[in-house]
C-alpha cells in the first residue's frame, strides 16, 4: 500500500537493497580470502585501539568526577567551618552579658576555638584557591 502510487520507487528501493546486500556478500567473501583476513586483522586492531582509547577516556573522566566531588565536599566543609567561626564570633560578642568570672573562662575557650578555626580556614582557603587556579 505504501508504493501503490509510485511502483518505480518500490523497484528503486529493492534494487538499492539488493546492491547493498551484494556488496556486503562480496566484502565477506573477500574477507575470507588471504588479503581479506589481513584487512580484517587490521580492522580488528583498529577497533581494539579505539576501544582502548575509549576506556582511557572513561577512566580519566571518572577520575575527574571523583576529584570534582572531593573538591565540592571540601568547599562545603569550608563553608560549614566558616559558619562555625561566625557562630563563635557571635558568642564572643554576647559574653558581655555574662558575669565576669564565668566570662573569662568562656572567653578563653572561645578565643582558643576561634584561633584554631581561623587558622584552618586560612590554610583551607589558600588550598581551595590553588585548586581553582589549576
Amino acid at each position: 500500500s505504501t508504493y501503490d502510487r509510485c511502483p518505480f520507487e518500490l523497484v528503486r528501493c529493492i534494487k538499492h537493497i539488493l546492491q547493498s546486500e551484494q556488496r556486503l556478500v562480496q566484502e565477506a567473501t573477500n574477507a575470507s580470502s588471504g588479503s581479506g583476513a589481513q584487512a580484517m586483522d587490521t580492522l580488528s586492531q583498529r577497533h581494539q585501539q579505539i576501544n582502548q582509547a575509549f576506556e582511557e577516556l572513561r577512566l580519566a573522566t571518572q577520575e575527574t568526577e571523583n576529584e570534582l566531588r572531593k573538591l565540592q565536599h571540601n568547599q562545603e566543609y569550608f563553608i560549614i567551618q566558616y559558619q562555625e567561626n561566625l557562630r563563635i564570633q557571635a558568642q564572643l560578642t554576647s559574653l558581655s552579658s555574662v558575669p565576669a568570672a564565668e566570662r573569662t573562662q568562656r572567653e578563653a575557650t572561645l578565643q582558643s576555638k576561634r584561633a584554631t578555626v581561623e587558622a584552618w580556614l586560612a590554610r583551607e582557603a589558600s588550598t581551595l584557591q590553588k585548586y581553582r587556579l589549576v
